[in-house]
């Protein structure tokens, strides 16, 4: 929408080019996968559910556009100038990546809660540095993967208490559940 209306610029003359012309937008994607752009109420949902460090990294992700397998988890902390509020990112996937990024006062203050969180090493984000902390991390996401589970289950039996207490009047229970 944004490259429609710096066209529109463009032709009336208001513009002598459009900036966006060389941008890349996501184009459609054959098979089952479809991108889905995270709105800013799903991002706070997603941070408010979040523990801290990954709380950090939504945020850094949504301010940056960093990679993450690429950029973010192999960096370090010298690559934050807090000061400037900018960010250097010397290795890419592209030429164009390698750059310094400005950042915003939201992008600054996850930073500067992830270089707390992270304690003295010069890496930002999680390292593994042994088959230890791996185990770690996976009985973690394991333990989160049951309370999600629990949390459905809970949601599904007081759906169906609902439902058995709406349907059971004097009529009897219907055949076609409504909502």
């Amino acid at each position: 929408m944004l490259r429609r209306m710096l066209n529109v610029a463009v032709r009336k003359r208001r513009l002598t080019s459009n900036p966006c012309a060389r941008v890349e937008f996501p184009g459609a994607l054959k098979g089952m996968f479809r991108p889905h752009y995270v709105t800013w109420s799903e991002q706070r949902q997603l941070e408010n559910n979040a523990t801290p460090h990954l709380r950090n990294a939504i945020r850094i992700i949504a301010e940056t556009g960093l990679r993450v397998k690429k950029e973010l988890l192999p960096m370090k902390k010298n690559q934050i100038d807090f000061l400037n509020g900018v960010l250097w990112i010397p290795d890419s996937n592209t030429p164009n990546g390698v750059a310094e990024i400005p950042l915003t006062k939201l992008g600054l203050e996850a930073f500067r809660n992830q270089t707390t969180i992270s304690g003295k090493g010069d890496f930002l984000m999680l390292r593994q540095g042994d088959s230890q902390d791996f185990k770690k991390y996976s009985q973690m996401k394991l333990q989160m993967k049951r309370e999600a589970l629990d949390k459905i289950n809970r949601q599904a039996n007081e759906m169906s208490v609902a439902l058995t207490q709406q349907g059971s009047g004097e009529r009897g229970f219907d055949t076609v559940l409504t909502q």
